[in-house]
C-alpha cells in the first residue's frame, strides 16, 4: 500500500476556507495534528490543544505557533504545550505547535536554521490562509527559536520567549541580545527566571536595556526579581499573574504604548472594563490571586456592600463579573460569603489589602491587592 501523504495543518484550514494552497508548503515535514509524522520526519506541526480545535482565520483572534523546550531526557516533543499559551487558546487564539524529532534532540542546537526555516514556512502558510495576527512562542530552546525566526520574518504580531536558550553555553547569551535587538515584532513578552538551570547568568537587566532602547515595540519583561524560578518557571503558579497580564497585553483590542508594559498597572483599565467594575467612590483595590485571577475590591466609604469582581484568570476560563456582598466585621478585618461554601477573609494593612479563601479541595487561594490611583 502506498504511503499516505498528509496535508499540512494550515493547508487544511486553507482548503476549508476556500483559499488556494500555498505553493511553498512542504508535505514531507508538516503533517496534520493528532497523527504521527511520516517515518523519518525531522519536523512536523500539530494542534496545540485537543480541547481547543482551530477556529480558523475567520473566527480566531490570531494564530500562536508554539515551540517546545529541549527536555533533558530528549522528550521535549512529548511535553504539553506551555500553560501561558493555554490561556490564550481558551480566549480564542488558535494554537499549533512545531514538533522536533526527539531522536535528533542532542543535535538540535546545531540545527537551529532547519527549525527556523520550517517555522518561517508555516508563518507564510498562515498568512496565505488569512491569519492577520501571528505570534511565535516558545520555552527554552523553543523560545530562542521563536526569537531567531523573528529576526528574518517581518511584521509579526508578537513573540513570547520564555527562558530562551539556544543551548550553546555563553554564546547563547550573545544570541539572545542579538535576537532582542533584531526581532521584527510589534510586541514582545520575555521571561528570564531566577535560578535558570540552563543559563544561570542573570539576563533581565541587559534585556531591559536593549528593549527599552527600541521605540518600535511594546514589551513585557519578567526578570529574576519576579519570583519565577527555573527554566520551566513559566508553567508554575509564580508565573500565573504574568500569564493573565500577557493575555491583556496581547489582546487585539489593546494598544499598549511603546516601551515597557508594567503588569499590575498598565492592564488595570482593561481588566476593570472587562469585569464591568466602575468605582463608586469607595476605597478601590486591584490585584491578582496566587492562581492568576485578576481581582477588584471596593470597600464602601459609609457602610454597605463590598463590591468584589474577578476576571478570566490565567486559564482564560473565568467569567468576568462584579457583585456586591454584605461584609461581616472580624476585629481588624472582615469576611463575606461568595456562596454557601466559600468565605472570603480580608485584612487591610497600610497600602495592601489581602484576601484569602479556603477552597473545597483543601488548598487556599490568596490575593494581594494594591489601592488604585486616585483613591484615598
Amino acid at each position: 500500500m502506498p504511503m499516505r501523504r498528509f496535508l499540512p495543518l494550515l493547508a487544511l484550514l486553507v482548503a476549508m476556507s476556500g483559499i488556494g494552497r500555498a505553493a511553498t508548503l512542504n508535505e514531507d515535514i508538516i503533517v496534520t495534528g493528532q497523527r504521527p509524522p511520516q517515518p523519518g520526519a525531522n519536523i512536523w506541526f500539530e494542534n496545540g490543544f485537543a480541547e481547543f480545535p482551530p477556529l480558523g482565520p475567520q473566527f480566531a483572534k490570531g494564530l500562536v505557533i508554539w515551540n517546545h523546550p529541549a527536555a533533558a531526557n530528549g522528550q521535549g516533543a512529548a511535553l504539553s504545550t506551555g500553560k501561558p499559551v493555554g490561556g490564550l487558546s481558551a480566549l480564542g487564539w488558535d494554537v499549533i505547535r512545531l514538533q522536533r524529532n526527539p531522536r535528533l534532540q542532542p543535535s538540535w542546537e546545531n540545527r537551529l536554521a532547519e527549525a527556523r526555516d520550517a517555522l518561517t514556512q508555516e508563518v507564510a502558510a498562515a498568512r496565505t490562509a488569512g491569519y492577520q495576527r501571528i505570534i511565535l512562542a516558545g520555552q527554552g530552546f523553543g523560545g530562542a527559536l521563536a526569537l531567531e525566526t523573528a529576526k528574518t520574518v517581518g511584521d509579526l504580531y508578537a513573540v513570547v520567549a520564555l527562558a530562551p536558550n539556544t543551548g550553546d553555553g555563553a554564546a547563547s547569551i550573545d544570541r539572545t541580545w542579538s535576537q532582542l535587538r533584531e526581532a521584527h515584532a510589534k510586541r514582545i513578552v520575555v521571561l528570564f527566571p531566577n535560578a535558570d538551570e540552563q543559563v544561570p547568568q542573570p539576563r533581565g537587566a541587559g534585556a531591559r536595556e536593549i528593549l527599552a532602547a527600541r521605540s518600535d515595540l511594546s514589551f513585557v519583561l519578567v526578570d529574576e526579581e519576579s519570583g519565577v524560578r527555573g527554566t520551566a518557571g513559566a508553567d508554575s503558579l509564580a508565573f500565573a499573574t504574568y500569564t493573565t497580564c500577557m493575555a491583556y497585553f496581547l489582546a487585539p483590542d489593546a494598544t499598549p504604548h511603546a516601551g515597557e508594559f508594567h503588569c499590575g498597572t498598565d492592564e488595570v483599565p482593561a481588566a476593570l472594563a472587562r469585569m464591568g467594575a466602575k468605582p463608586h467612590g469607595g476605597d478601590a483595590w486591584f490585584g491578582y490571586s496566587n492562581r492568576g485571577l485578576e481581582t477588584y475590591v471596593e470597600l464602601p466609604a459609609g457602610g454597605g456592600p463590598i463590591l468584589y469582581g474577578s476576571g478570566y484568570g490565567a486559564d482564560g476560563r473565568g467569567k468576568p463579573a462584579v457583585k456586591g456582598y454584605e461584609p461581616k466585621p472580624t476585629g481588624a478585618g472582615f469576611t463575606f460569603d461568595l456562596n454557601k461554601d466559600l468565605t472570603v477573609r480580608g485584612l487591610k494593612q497600610d497600602n495592601e489589602l489581602r484576601l484569602t479563601v479556603d477552597l473545597p479541595d483543601g488548598t487556599r487561594s490568596s490575593v494581594l491587592l494594591h489601592r488604585l490611583a486616585g483613591n484615598s
